[in-house]
C-alpha cells in the first residue's frame, strides 16, 4: 500500500494540476452516472418483483377457483388401503408379517 501510495504521489508531482482536477472530474462524473444507472435498475427491479407478486398471487387464485369447481366424489371404502389396513384400522396381519420381516415398523390407522 505505501509503495502505491509513494507512486501515485511520484506521477502527481511530474503532472499538472490541471491534469489531475480534469481526470477527478471525469471521475466523478462517471460515479454520479453509475449511481444514477444503479438507481434505475433498482427501480425496475422493484417493479418486476411487484409485477411477479401480483401474477403469483392471481396464480394462487385461480389455481384455488380452479381446485373448487371439480367437486370431490365421496367414497365409503378405498380397496387399496382395505387390503392393507383390517376393520379396526390396525395393519393387515400379512402386510404387517411382511413389514417386520424388512424390519419396518407397523402403524396403526385407528382413531381411538
Amino acid at each position: 500500500y505505501q509503495d502505491d501510495i509513494a507512486e501515485l504521489n511520484e506521477i502527481a508531482k511530474h503532472r499538472p494540476r490541471s491534469t489531475l482536477v480534469l481526470g477527478i472530474a471525469q471521475e466523478n462524473r462517471q460515479i454520479r452516472e453509475l449511481q444514477q444507472e444503479n438507481r434505475e435498475l433498482q427501480a425496475a427491479l422493484e417493479e418486476h418483483q411487484s409485477a411477479l407478486e401480483l401474477i403469483m398471487q392471481k396464480y394462487r387464485e385461480h389455481t384455488v377457483k380452479l381446485i373448487q369447481s371439480y367437486p370431490l366424489e365421496k367414497v365409503d371404502s378405498f380397496p387399496y388401503l382395505g387390503s392393507i389396513l383390517d376393520e379396526t384400522g390396525e395393519t393387515d396381519v400379512d402386510v404387517k408379517a411382511r413389514m417386520q420381516k424388512q424390519g419396518l415398523p407397523s402403524y396403526s390407522f385407528n382413531s381411538k
